[in-house]
């Protein structure tokens, strides 16, 4: 995907991360879809995807 950084996680993965947690007022729905996405995404990597 993109550069490893030092938690493991690319690049990528973590400027989505930081751009979630930098918007004001997440809506709640917002919130769940994106940690089921991203676990998702996490159990597809593990897998070899």
């Amino acid at each position: 995907m993109g550069t490893i950084t030092a938690n493991g996680k690319s690049i990528g993965e973590v400027r989505a991360f930081e751009e979630l947690k930098v918007q004001e007022r997440p809506n709640v729905a917002d919130i769940f879809s994106m940690k089921r996405t991203y676990k998702n995404l996490v159990e597809w990597k593990n897998s070899g995807g």
